[in-house]
């Protein structure tokens, strides 16, 4: 398997996810944890699969959407693929990665 690492702000993001819908569905906030860490498995093993988006960014990131809901950001242009940001729903993508 290929490597990645989450970045602090990637791992808050995960926390408050997961935090948020625990709070009326614990099995569910499990099932997105384990669901965003297969995908960020599956993102270290084919970086390719996701796509710039300059309207969002300047910045040279690859985004993945998961379950419809959650975008993840990350760098594949290094020797270890970083999870920069995961974003839920309703988030200002464009003023929380400037």
């Amino acid at each position: 398997m290929n490597p990645y690492r989450l970045a602090n702000a990637a791992l808050q993001d995960v926390f408050d996810i997961v935090d948020y819908i625990a709070v009326d569905n614990p099995h569910a906030a499990e099932n997105i944890r384990d669901l965003l860490f297969a995908t960020f498995d599956r993102l270290a093993r084919r970086p390719e699969i996701g796509h710039l988006r300059r309207d969002l960014t300047d910045q040279p990131l690859r985004f993945w959407t998961v379950a419809r809901r959650y975008a993840i950001a990350y760098r594949s242009d290094r020797d270890v693929l970083e999870i920069a940001r995961v974003f839920g729903p309703g988030r200002d993508i464009v003023a929380l990665l400037r």
